[in-house]
């Protein structure tokens, strides 16, 4: 993808290519194969600039992300035309602060390139990067996009650029922080871009069911039914068949697609996702677990829950999962009595 330009356009820019503040009249984002590696990007990106008889000075920046899933969002709130164009892949999302040197190989990249036929200063377009910032990690939150090595909310991607791009014509413009008429439009145009070329690029919405988010916290049926499996072992006097196991993740999806028990565990999993296991916290976190216990199995399966952690060190995640084990277990339990057949050996 070519943004060009026939005016000159001053240019801050984090890109792989001709970073940092510069002047240009082209930008580029260039598509690699998933998983492709080169030593030298810089050397790569202008081989494709000869190929493509552009300038040397060209803005370059990379992406597996495909160019047809490019989003482009034009706004004219603030008197002057501005453009934000994303792509975006999510396959590295990380959060901020988690530790450095994982997902290396991975690809997934979100690029931002906002256009302002406008006269920012330099520092201006400073603070542009730091708007458009935080409505990018804004819009993964409320897409409730994971750290793939933390499972906290995602703030971006190990790889992310961002590019302000201005032709320097009209009046000077100081500020574009949020509470700006500037940063507003910024932050609602990064925002819905970063959103779209999600759902076009990974296909994930920001609708999608509390079982999906579940998986996508690596919760399944299948594992969640092998736990539910050996707790039942070690309670029961009988021994159980591998039919069981069966049984109990047929259960489980169906737990996992009532949406009212999966929201519930989806939103106490999001309330500690980000916390750092405070006493508060695991207060709380033990209450929801009892919660989510009976919800599922009733009564037995909060006796069942009390007995799993009365006093056991756990995060307030853990206290969750507890939960949904324990009310598995419940439900199991009083299967098991009233159908004889799950218990035969």
């Amino acid at each position: 993808m070519i943004v060009s330009s026939q005016r000159e356009l001053r240019i801050l820019s984090s890109s792989v290519l001709n970073g940092g503040l510069t002047k240009s009249r082209f930008i580029i984002n260039h598509h690699v194969p998933k998983n492709s590696h080169s030593r030298n990007p810089e050397r790569y990106l202008r081989q494709i600039l000869h190929k493509k008889n552009l300038d040397q000075n060209t803005v370059g920046l990379m992406t597996a992300a495909e160019m047809d899933n490019t989003i482009v969002i034009n706004m004219n709130d603030t008197g002057f035309p501005i453009s934000t164009v994303v792509t975006a892949g999510t396959s590295n999302a990380l959060a901020a602060g988690d530790r450095a040197g994982h997902l290396h190989l991975k690809t997934g990249t979100i690029n931002m390139i906002i256009l302002l036929d406008a006269n920012p200063t330099d520092a201006c377009l400073v603070e542009i990067v730091k708007t458009a910032t935080e409505a990018k990690s804004l819009a993964l939150t409320e897409m409730d996009i994971l750290s793939r090595i933390s499972n906290k909310t995602a703030t971006g991607t190990s790889t992310d650029t961002v590019t302000v791009a201005a032709t320097d014509r009209g009046k000077p413009i100081k500020y574009a922080g949020t509470a700006t008429v500037l940063g507003s439009t910024i932050s609602r145009s990064v925002t819905k871009a970063v959103k779209e070329a999600i759902r076009k690029q990974d296909g994930i919405s920001s609708t999608r069911i509390s079982a999906v988010r579940l998986q996508e916290r690596g919760i399944t049926p299948e594992k969640t039914a092998q736990v539910v499996f050996q707790r039942l072992r070690k309670r029961s006097e009988k021994i159980l068949k591998k039919h069981i196991l069966v049984q109990l993740k047929t259960l489980t999806e169906k737990t996992f697609k009532n949406e009212k028990i999966a929201s519930l565990v989806v939103a106490s999993l999001k309330m500690f996702e980000d916390c750092s296991g405070k006493q508060a916290s695991v207060r709380r976190a033990r209450g929801l677990g009892e919660g989510v216990a009976r919800l599922i199995g009733g009564e037995e399966a909060v006796s069942c829950y009390r007995e799993s952690c009365p006093n056991r060190v756990r995060s307030p995640s853990e206290f969750v999962m507890e939960g949904v084990v324990s009310g598995l277990v419940g439900q199991a339990l009083d299967i098991g009595q009233s159908r004889r057949s799950w218990w035969k050996n």
